[in-house]
Formats: structure tokens, sequence, C-alpha cells
């Protein structure tokens, strides 16, 4: 006799039991199908077709409730869960004289409490804004006096045996 589970008058086969917990562990129906199934030679598109079908099925869509309700039950905490937490850590602190520990867990406290916040400062500056006063200053600087180009100032480049070129 095939092991299968009971969901109320429903029964999942093990393979489908299988798919529902890794597609839970997985996040992707096909990869659930592939790692529950033999579907090594299938193409992509029977994967997600076939897998497609097990999500529609009442007895799986019910299995995957069934799971999350289940896990849902170990990943929640409590604000009062938190806060004797916090609170126990605050006293170990205190007793053992770690004044760092005791003031994050005091923090800790004040923060849950809402009484203790991070301030943020948020800026935005726009780009042209800034580059129009940028342009705006150089205008309005003294201009400097322009000075003569003496000879000086001038480069030869001159090519052997070629025209005689000044920049």
């Amino acid at each position: 006799m095939p092991n299968t589970k009971k969901h109320g008058n429903q029964k999942l086969t093990p393979k489908q039991d299988d798919f529902c917990r890794k597609f839970l562990e997985l996040k992707s129906a096909s990869a659930a199908y592939r790692a529950a199934y033999d579907a090594e030679n299938s193409k992509p598109e029977t994967v997600h077709r076939r897998a497609a079908e097990l999500l529609d099925n009442s007895k799986v869509a019910a299995r995957l409730d069934e799971l999350r309700a289940g896990a849902n039950k170990y990943t929640e905490i409590t604000l009062e869960e938190v806060s004797n937490a916090l609170r126990s850590a605050l006293e170990m602190a205190l007793e053992s004289g770690q004044s760092s520990a005791a003031t994050q867990a005091a923090m800790g406290l004040g923060k849950l409490a809402g009484l203790v916040t991070d301030r943020q400062r948020v800026e935005t500056v726009d780009a042209g804004e800034a580059h129009l006063a940028a342009l705006k200053d150089l205008a309005a600087a003294p201009a400097e006096p322009k000075t003569p180009v003496t000879e000086a100032d001038v480069l030869d480049i001159t090519q052997q045996n070629g025209p005689v070129v000044r920049h």
C-alpha cells in the first residue's frame, strides 16, 4: 500500500507530498517538480505545465496551506518574546558588569517601545541646479587680464625637412 498523507478526506501520493515540501523550500514549482518527479528527460515546457497542474490541484493546494501554517508557527515571534529576551539580556549584562551589552539591550528595549529612533538626514541634490550655481559663481568672479602671447609661449614642432609649424 503506498504511503499517503491524509488531508481531511483527501490523500496525496508520496511524490505530490514531496513536491509540496520542495516547492516551499525551493520557491519554484518547476524546480520542485524536477526534484520530486523523474523529469530528467522532460522539456522545460512540459515540466512547467505539469508543475502548474500540480499547483492547481486542490489536494496539493490544501497540503501547501497546511505546510505553510506549520512553518509560520515556528517563525512567528511576538513583541512580548522580544521584550522578554531583551530584558533578560539586560539583567544578565548588568549582573556580569558588561556595560556595553547592558546599553545595547536597553537601547533595544527603547527602540521596541518607540522611545528611541534612529535619525536620518535625507538631502536631495539636483545636479542641474548644482551645475547652474557653479556656472553663476564662475560668471560672477572677476576675469583675469589676458597677457599677450610672446615668442617664448610659441611651441615649435617643426618636422625634420618639413614645413615649419608653430602653435
